[in-house]
């Protein structure tokens, strides 16, 4: 059961540690705001030779999580910044992310045989170069959005932005953006 700030840093640090939390279930029981974490660390990174993704479930419960921060230009940024095999649902996210390449409201970057963003939503900026979407930066073969929506604007420097993923191979089903797309070069779409 994640309760609070430290609960949720103590995720990010276990996963980014390498522990995957394969097949375990994490829920939020209440809302979360992250006004004192002025440079929040997603959860799961391959910014490490292996990757070291988040690979469990994630419930948030409908609760919020409000004042994400995210500033610079590192790659794999979100909430959860990588995720594979993993499941992320019910989950709420107001703040402002800006990175560099894998940038997104809810996640970075999914990849993997089965992944699910369900029922999610991002209310806020994302700004990043490449792969940037107000739901998640990257989509892989395999996943399924389904049932989220992006309030905001989503900017990529050069291109793949949407407003719910910057590039999107797998499934993305009843999700609506409101959400200003700006890119500077190519790809560019209200949704993907």
């Amino acid at each position: 059961l994640i309760k609070d700030a430290e609960d949720l840093k103590l995720l990010a640090k276990n996963v980014n540690g390498g522990v995957t939390y394969k097949d375990k279930y994490f829920k939020l029981t209440a809302d979360i705001d992250l006004k004192n974490e002025p440079n929040w660390t997603p959860i799961g990174t391959m910014l490490v030779e292996e990757g070291r993704p988040f690979q469990g479930t994630f419930d948030g419960g409908g609760h919020q999580i409000a004042n994400l921060t995210i500033t610079g230009r590192n790659e794999y940024v979100g909430l959860f910044g990588y995720v594979r095999n993993a499941t992320i649902q019910n989950c709420n996210v107001a703040g402002e992310v800006s990175g560099y390449n894998f940038a997104g409201g809810i996640v970075g970057a999914v990849d993997g045989k089965t992944n699910n963003i369900l029922n999610c939503s991002f209310q806020g900026n994302v700004t990043g170069n490449m792969y940037v979407g107000g739901i998640v930066g990257q989509v892989q073969n395999q996943c399924e959005v389904s049932s989220c929506y992006a309030i905001g604007t989503v900017h990529g420097g050069n291109d793949k932005v949407g407003g719910i993923a910057g590039e999107g191979r797998g499934a993305i089903k009843n999700c609506y953006a409101l959400a200003d797309v700006s890119a500077s070069g190519k790809f560019a779409g209200g949704i993907t």
